[in-house]
């Protein structure tokens, strides 16, 4: 397994110990920039590097939050075609509180979990 993180956000740094102990390899990529991802071997790739923070970009340009939530997105995408990986794309709960999420019903199609 490799890990990926750009470690740009506060706190991020806390996850390099638990992704060195669970990952073969442990890198910092930045998923906007293509080239950080042409070199990597893949055959499953579980993209969550969206950006949560509703803040993010709120004072400024949101630059940032838009090259990584989709031009980012859209880099795995690639990799993952690729490689021929699979592809697991994990959204943001920065905006719904977990425990709601949580008490959410789902049910499995053959494709996806939906809200019962």
């Amino acid at each position: 397994m490799v890990a990926l993180d750009n470690l740009r956000r506060r706190g991020s740094e806390l996850n390099v110990p638990r992704l060195k102990a669970a990952a073969s390899t442990s890198c910092t990529v930045d998923v906007r920039q293509a080239s950080d991802l042409e070199a990597l071997p893949c055959d499953l790739l579980i993209e969550c590097s969206a950006e949560p923070s509703a803040q993010a970009g709120y004072d400024g340009a949101p630059d940032y939050v838009v090259e990584t939530n989709l031009l980012g997105c859209y880099h795995c995408l690639n990799l993952a075609r690729r490689t021929k990986a699979d592809f697991i794309f994990l959204s943001t709960t920065g905006y719904i509180r977990p425990a709601i999420l949580n008490s959410l019903a789902y049910r499995e199609t053959e494709s996806r979990f939906g809200v019962a």
